[in-house]
């Protein structure tokens, strides 16, 4: 069988990443306010602001720390640019998580670590194609 064309996508932050983190963000406070309001007390107020700004600055630096770089398909594999890692390729294993046909969330497992990318079509729905053709090919591969 043969491989598919070659592909180039270059990946930055996502609007939907962020929302990814925000919407929790948002629902815990909600949910904490809640149960912070039937407090008889200050102890359980306090607490929860606590809890909350902790994991909203969690968040926070969670949805700063999106990878950047370029993801490539070329011959049957796949590689990682990142602009804030070292200099050069290294070889990547990519994994569909979720996938929405107009956003997809990408595993990708490199050496002894991973990372995770929100991927849209952006401005180039032929490029979208080609990327989600060269995902479905090479997870079917051994």
């Amino acid at each position: 069988m043969r491989s598919p064309p070659s592909v180039l996508v270059p990946v930055g932050r996502s609007a939907w990443a962020f929302l990814a983190v925000l919407l929790p963000v948002l629902a815990g406070a909600a949910v904490g306010l809640a149960w912070a309001w039937t407090a008889q007390d200050l102890l359980r107020p306090a607490l929860f602001a606590l809890a909350w700004g902790l994991a909203a600055a969690l968040a926070w630096r969670q949805a700063l720390r999106v990878p950047t770089g370029v993801l490539r398909f070329e011959a049957g594999a796949w590689s990682w640019w990142g602009d804030g890692g070292p200099p050069g390729e290294e070889p990547v294993r990519p994994r569909v998580a979720l996938d929405l046909q107009r956003l997809m969330l990408l595993r990708l497992e490199r050496a002894g670590s991973a990372m995770w990318l929100w991927l849209t079509p952006g401005g180039d729905p032929g490029r979208w194609l080609a990327l989600r053709r060269c995902l479905y090919w090479s997870a079917r591969r051994p």
